[in-house]
């Protein structure tokens, strides 16, 4: 057995070549992840899981509070 350092092993550029990623960010957040995702070689899906929108009134609120 040889002795002196263990070399960790070396890794791809693209280490997420091969590997489908689903991004389930709000559209305006998810690109940034996903161009980054993408540079290390992932195949990305982006579906926003919920969308944010200012609600009619704030009146159910107010009276909650």
């Amino acid at each position: 057995m040889k002795s002196g350092r263990v070399r960790p092993p070396v890794l791809p550029k693209q280490s997420l070549a091969g590997i489908r990623i689903l991004v389930g960010r709000a559209r305006h957040q998810a690109s940034a992840l996903s161009a980054d995702l993408r540079k290390l070689g992932a195949d990305v899906i982006e579906i926003p899981f919920i969308e944010i929108h200012k609600p009619r009134s704030y009146q159910p609120l107010d009276s909650a509070l």
